[in-house]
């Protein structure tokens, strides 16, 4: 192909891409897009790469890298961003993969950053550094166990004695099977304790990489995201328990009604922090009665 008729590929391809929905594109998308856009057009033999891989990304580096730029890989393909799109509105809808992938430290799964693109990603391949990636180390097992540590520190100590001698180092199934079973008004703070240590150990993650501020602001909120996502159930379950439930037909003296009443109230108080529960206004009397029944 003459180079005046290559000149003329790229503007077709370039008007291609400019068109395309969305900030980013995958290299089998690109591919298509070219084919589409200029089919006479053979890559190949513009790069000089016969057989196997790499034309393509040769064909972008050469030619198109004012156009597109790849920030990371989806699945095994590459993840291009068309350059000049802002990538904020695709990481608002995050998926709560990346949330369950950095809680998991025993997961196949990695956190891969493109500095570049300030995308975040859950997959298995490791990151690439010569494709400008960054590996987001998840939390640990360490760090793990030194968040539910700081959360036993929290409990008096006798919610700590019930729990059978359990060290905070112990066996996780076997201290949060203690937990369930003595201390079952507790786990709904050991909920929230967790969640919030995490979330800040995630966001410490990105803030501690070489990137500029504006990509880590939007991977901060790509995080914040995705943790909203992944905990979807339990803020719906929240907004459920505060919906006025329907009236309760009963035996006359009320007491079916008081039940459900007191089932609802249970439902509520479970899904509050411990800020929550601090702000409750209850009656001295009931206290007293609960304190006297206690001892």
């Amino acid at each position: 192909m003459r180079e005046y008729d290559i000149n003329e590929a790229l503007r077709a391809i370039r008007s291609a891409i400019q068109a395309w929905t969305g900030p980013t594109i995958t290299g089998g998308q690109l591919a298509a897009l070219i084919r589409a856009a200029a089919p006479g057009m053979e890559i190949r033999s513009i790069v000089g790469i016969s057989k196997g891989p790499g034309a393509l990304t040769e064909f972008i580096k050469s030619h198109l890298s004012d156009t597109v730029e790849r920030i990371g890989s989806q699945g095994s393909d590459a993840l291009l961003r068309i350059v000049g799109r802002d990538l904020e509105a695709a990481s608002s809808a995050a998926s709560p993969q990346l949330w369950r992938t950095f809680v998991s430290p025993n997961s196949d799964q990695h956190l891969v950053l493109s500095g570049a693109g300030g995308v975040l990603i859950s997959r298995e391949a490791a990151a690439s550094i010569d494709a400008g990636e960054t590996e987001v180390e998840k939390a640990t097992v360490e760090e793990h166990d030194r968040i539910r540590a700081d959360f036993v520190k929290t409990l008096p100590d006798r919610s700590v004695a019930l729990l059978g001698g359990l060290a905070a180092d112990a066996e996780f199934e076997d201290w949060i099977a203690a937990m369930r079973e003595q201390l079952p008004g507790s786990m709904r703070d050991w909920g929230h304790f967790r969640r919030k240590r995490l979330s800040e150990l995630f966001t410490a993650r990105i803030k501690s990489l070489a990137v500029k501020e504006l990509v880590q602001q939007t991977v901060i909120e790509q995080v914040k995201a995705s943790e909203l996502a992944a905990y979807g159930k339990a803020v719906k379950a929240a907004d459920a328990a505060k919906r006025p439930s329907k009236p309760t037909k009963d035996g006359g003296d009320g007491t079916d009604r008081v039940a459900a009443a007191r089932r609802m109230a249970h439902a509520a108080i479970d899904l509050l922090s411990y800020d929550d529960l601090r702000a409750l206004k209850i009656p001295l009397g009931v206290m007293l009665d609960t304190i006297a029944s206690e001892g």
